[in-house]
């Protein structure tokens, strides 16, 4: 004590009873007037207190966008704390210093020390009482909080769309509070065990990277239990973008990926980064917490080798449920798509493919691809889950050599040939330009708008084929040399079995195609004539290099190699038919007891009363023959309708039927016994004949 005020003023020397007694009572007085301040504080509380708020007037508090965020009891609970608190530390103050003054006037090493101890232990206790009181009004605010729900935290929506609805921005709000409580707390409590350790003296070492070693577990542990928190919210959020966010995926109209397997699929990937974040903090706790133990090796890396080890099992599983899910998709829809998204292949008028095969195809194609896609992914996980340990790092790099080396011989041998493939381009784009020159050229002449004295419209297309022909097989040895693998035995071997093969099998092709060439420039028919090929007859209907195609009367396609049409005799019945018309003749035999006059002329006034058959060049009738008991006689007829031909023999037959008939004349072959007993001739009467009749 620097300043002594009873041996200064009234003489008292330290030490003594008096000098003691009055020190004593100055401490005593030091608390009562602690005392009078706790009493004072209090009530001056009281008389500043106001007074209770009337229910109809409208509650006071913090407000934001007019709704109250603190209401004013709160405001009014944190005035009451301090207040509180500022009248046990005015009492604790004095009370202190009165035993300050005690222990100055009767030392004591030991009391001095407890008195350091206990004010440290206080003011410790004092921080940790008014963040436990900060503490427990967050079950309030909580609960005040989701009253406000709907009102001051409504649904967030972006472009008309809602992203979070009320209830997640309230959740969002919420966890921003627990956030602050956290932080808060394990800030004192950092602050406070430090300051005992150094205010008690408990030991020599600076335990506060101890501290801040556990203190950073604590907070990876609670982030972990946050995040783990959040993702439950989060599914929420995802259900709540079905069919406005997370819309179906259809093919073409036809549903294929509904809003469920969308929002399905958002769930798996937020349960991957679960997985993730979850494993990573748990591997950063687990380290914070064995760097705080005495230990002397580092499991560092192991940890998180088995933490990139459950990232990659989780993303291997979540693939592999989403490839299940993909062929369950597949297998629901195939069905559900035959006749509408799948439906019969054709070609002209041939089902390649039905769609009950085509189903089957795609069934079997989806269920292949899966298992080749399951073998695939667990090529890759095994490689990468090798690759994370020293001891099984070997085996990864076998797996990626087994890919690694194909891959990269692939890669090198397309460069290489790069070169190559340039010129087969280049050779290529040559080729295409002058074929389409010359194709220009051919379609020209053919629409006669380029002409050539003895060279036919006809023969333009046959001539390009045989052009264009040329050109490839020209275009072929260009490229031949510069084809991979064309300077190989091997590949020369199999190029000579070819040509062997084609020049051995194919003569006979080559024939036919050699005569469709041959009967391109002879121009026997065209397209639409009828003719005769042999004992066919019909219309033709096609013209290849190798074929002709003839349709009969009977609507039958018949095929004929051109090889066999240019050995046949042909006859065109159109070659005619747009001059002087086809003759159509037909022939009766009838015995000499008709007169041929009469016969004649039945049979020309059928031929004139026959649809099909022209006047002019008028019918006419020859007598082809004279047998030895009949008479041959052929009616002759010109038509411009070759295609009716049949039907125009028909008509004419019935004709020459009706009229032969109403004639009186039978048409029969008599066959004659000649018995000369005085029956009569078979001559017919000549009435009013001339010598010009004959």
């Amino acid at each position: 004590m620097t300043a002594d005020p009873f041996e200064n003023l009234l003489g008292f020397a330290p030490g003594s009873l008096v000098w003691q007694a009055g020190w004593c009572v100055v401490a005593g007085l030091l608390v009562a007037l602690g005392l009078l301040f706790f009493w004072l504080i209090g009530r001056v509380y009281l008389q500043m207190k106001p007074a209770v708020e009337d229910e109809a007037a409208p509650p006071s508090g913090w407000r934001v966008r007019g709704e109250i965020l603190v209401p004013g009891h709160r405001f009014f609970a944190a005035r009451k704390a301090m207040v509180g608190l500022a009248r046990v530390l005015y009492l604790v103050l004095f009370v202190d210093i009165a035993l300050h003054v005690i222990f100055s006037v009767f030392p004591s090493e030991l009391g001095q020390g407890l008195l350091a101890h206990a004010e440290s232990i206080l003011f410790v206790v004092v921080g940790l009482m008014v963040v436990h009181w900060f503490t427990r009004q967050t079950a309030a605010g909580v609960a005040h909080l989701q009253s406000l729900e709907g009102r001051l935290f409504s649904a967030w929506e972006l472009r008309g769309v809602q992203v979070l609805s009320s209830q997640n921005v309230t959740g969002v709000a919420i966890a921003c509070l627990r956030l602050v409580r956290f932080t808060v707390l394990i800030f004192v409590y950092y602050w406070a065990i430090a300051f005992l350790w150094f205010a008690l003296e408990v030991g020599t070492e600076d335990i506060r990277p101890t501290l801040i070693g556990l203190i950073f577990a604590i907070v990876i542990w609670q982030a972990f239990i946050w995040f783990d928190r959040v993702f439950p919210f989060l599914d929420d959020v995802v259900d709540g973008w079905e069919g406005s966010i997370l819309r179906s995926i259809p093919i073409k109209g036809h549903a294929f990926i509904t809003e469920q397997h969308t929002t399905q699929v958002l769930k798996s990937l937020l349960l991957l980064l679960r997985v993730a974040v979850s494993a990573s903090f748990f591997a950063t706790f687990c380290i914070y917490v064995l760097d705080t133990l005495p230990i002397a090796q580092s499991f560092t890396q192991e940890i998180r080798d088995i933490q990139y080890v459950l990232v990659t099992s989780a993303a291997a599983w979540i693939f592999m449920r989403g490839l299940l899910g993909l062929r369950g998709v597949f297998e629901l829809r195939l069905p559900q798509w035959k006749g509408s998204l799948i439906q019969t292949w054709k070609y002209q008028r041939t089902d390649v493919f039905t769609a009950d095969r085509l189903v089957h195809i795609y069934s079997a194609a989806v269920k292949w691809g899966f298992l080749s896609l399951t073998a695939v992914l667990g090529y890759f996980y095994a490689t990468v889950v090798f690759s994370f340990f020293e001891a099984t790092e070997n085996w990864a790099d076998g797996l990626v050599g087994n890919i690694k080396r194909p891959f990269v011989a692939t890669l090198l041998a397309i460069w290489n040939y790069l070169p190559h493939l340039l010129a087969v381009v280049v050779i290529f784009f040559i080729a295409r330009t002058i074929t389409r020159i010359v194709r220009w050229f051919f379609e020209e002449i053919e629409r006669e708008n380029i002409r050539f004295s003895g060279f036919y419209p006809e023969w333009a297309m046959a001539t390009y084929q045989l052009v264009r022909m040329v050109i490839v097989i020209f275009t072929f040895i260009a490229i031949f040399p510069h084809l991979p693998g064309a300077d190989t035995a091997q590949f020369r071997g199999i190029s000579v079995f070819i040509g062997l093969v084609v020049s051995l099998g194919g003569s006979g092709t080559v024939g036919h195609a050699v005569s469709g060439v041959m009967l391109t420039y002879m121009r026997p028919f065209n397209l639409g004539d009828r003719v005769r090929i042999g004992d066919t007859v019909g219309n033709v209907v096609d013209k290849t290099i190798l074929v002709t195609r003839v349709r009969t009367s009977k609507n039958v396609d018949i095929t004929i190699p051109n090889g066999t049409v240019l050995g046949s005799h042909i006859i065109n019945y159109s070659a005619m038919a747009a001059g002087e018309g086809v003759i159509i003749h037909t022939a009766v035999t009838l015995g000499y007891d008709v007169p041929w006059r009469e016969i004649h002329e039945v049979m020309l006034g059928a031929a004139r009363a026959t649809d099909g058959i022209v006047d002019e060049p008028e019918p006419f009738v020859l007598q082809t023959a004279l047998d030895d008991h009949y008479v041959h006689y052929e009616i002759n007829g010109y038509t411009k309708n070759p295609d009716d031909m049949p039907q125009i023999y028909s008509d004419l037959h019935a004709r020459m039927q009706d009229d032969f008939a109403q004639a009186g004349i039978e048409i029969l072959s008599p066959v004659y016994e000649a018995a000369r007993d005085g029956s009569p001739v078979t001559i017919p009467k000549l009435e009013n004949t001339s010598t010009d009749d004959g």
